[in-house]
């Protein structure tokens, strides 16, 4: 059965724009995403930005065969796409590290999803 995560880092002051900006070209570029995302076993990904407070972060959730796997594979990509996401997370996020690693307490999948 799949596993999921989600993690939140926060965003540099100043770099929610650029953040932006990168999402923008990312979701241009689908089709080279979707091969990453076969590359690392991954079904599901997806971004959000959450404003707490006075400090904006990124939520980042993950469908996976393997969640630890598919991060492994997404390090060692020699993919343009996970390369220029590497280093725009670097610029943007305040760490790279995740503020905040949440506990998944169940994942319901349903069979028939498209």
């Amino acid at each position: 059965m799949p596993e999921v995560a989600l993690t939140k880092q926060r965003i540099e002051d100043g770099k929610e724009d650029r953040l932006r900006e990168w999402v923008e070209e990312m979701q241009s570029r689908e089709e080279e995403a979707l091969e990453t995302l076969d590359d690392e076993n991954v079904y599901t990904e997806a971004a959000f930005i959450e404003h707490d407070g006075d400090d904006p972060y990124l939520v980042y959730f993950v469908e996976a065969e393997d969640v630890e796997a598919a991060f492994e594979a997404y390090e060692h990509s020699d993919h343009d796409l996970d390369e220029r996401n590497r280093d725009v997370m670097e610029e943007v996020l305040a760490d790279v590290s995740p503020a905040s690693e949440f506990e998944p307490l169940y994942h319901f999948r349903h069979p028939n999803r498209p």
